[in-house]
């Protein structure tokens, strides 16, 4: 899985370690539990702090204080 807001692309996982391979999925495995447990308040939370850190939002923000 890629997650869209990497600036890099991971590297291969024949290139990583045992031990480093099974930590980077373990963090993969807690992080897909977390958002599967979320509340409803806290994806909502997720979704504007995504938007608000979005070029759209600076574009919108740009657009409609600069007239």
């Amino acid at each position: 899985m890629v997650n869209s807001t990497l600036t890099m692309l991971p590297p291969k996982p024949g290139s990583l370690s045992t031990c480093l391979l099974r930590n980077t999925q373990a963090l993969e495995e807690r992080r897909r539990e977390e958002a599967a447990a979320a509340s409803r308040e806290e994806r909502i939370a997720q979704a504007i702090t995504r938007f608000t850190g979005s070029m759209t939002f600076v574009y919108i923000h740009l657009a409609f204080y600069g007239v």
